[in-house]
C-alpha cells in the first residue's frame, strides 16, 4: 500500500512552536541554527549565513511560521509529500515482541524504518473504522465492537515515515 503523510505541515507547525519564542512567535537567527541541528542540518557559518538571508523572506532577522513552514517543505521535503509504511499485524504477542525489540535493539536507520506511531484496534475505533473503510477489514478479525480483545484477535499497526 502506498501512502502519504498529509499531517506533515501541522507537525512543522507544532515544532514551530516548540521552537518559537512564545512572546514573538517567530525564531531567532541563533535559535534557528541551533533548530537546524536538532533537524539533522548541519551548516557552517557562511552557508548558514547565505541561507539564512533567504529563508528570512521578511529580513527580520528571525523567523516567521510561515518562513519556517516553507523551509521545513522546500528543504526537508523537497517540496515532495512523506510517503509511509504501515505495518498491519493482527496478534498482540508479536506486535509487542517487535516494538519492544526496536526499542531495545540500536538499529540502522538506513535498513530500518523507525516507528512513529502505534494504533490498536482493541482501543482505537477509529483505526478499525479506518482499516474498513480501506478495504483491510481482514485485520479488523472481530466481528463486534467490543472494546475488549485477546491476542488473537488484536488489530495492530504502526507507522513509519520515509
Amino acid at each position: 500500500m502506498k501512502a502519504y503523510d498529509d499531517h506533515a505541515e501541522d507537525d512543522y507547525r507544532k515544532q514551530f512552536k516548540k521552537f518559537a519564542d512564545s512572546s514573538t512567535n517567530r525564531i531567532t537567527k541563533e535559535d534557528f541554527h541551533s533548530t537546524l541541528l536538532t533537524l539533522g542540518v548541519a551548516l557552517d557559518a557562511t552557508l548558514f549565513e547565505e541561507k539564512f538571508a533567504i529563508w528570512d523572506a521578511d529580513h527580520s532577522n528571525t523567523i516567521t511560521e510561515d518562513e519556517y513552514l516553507k523551509f521545513c517543505k522546500e528543504q526537508l521535503d523537497n517540496n515532495q509529500r512523506h510517503e509511509v509504511v504501515f505495518k498491519f499485524m493482527k496478534n498482540k504477542d508479536q506486535f509487542d515482541r517487535e516494538i519492544d525489540a526496536r526499542e531495545k535493539n540500536d538499529l540502522d536507520s538506513k535498513f530500518v524504518v523507525g516507528v512513529n506511531h502505534t494504533y490498536d484496534g482493541s482501543t482505537n475505533e477509529v483505526f478499525l473504522s479506518a482499516l474498513d473503510q480501506a478495504n483491510l477489514g481482514e485485520y479488523n478479525s472481530s466481528t463486534g465492537t467490543s472494546s475488549s480483545s485477546t491476542s488473537s484477535d488484536s488489530r495492530l499497526a504502526f507507522v513509519s515515515l520515509i
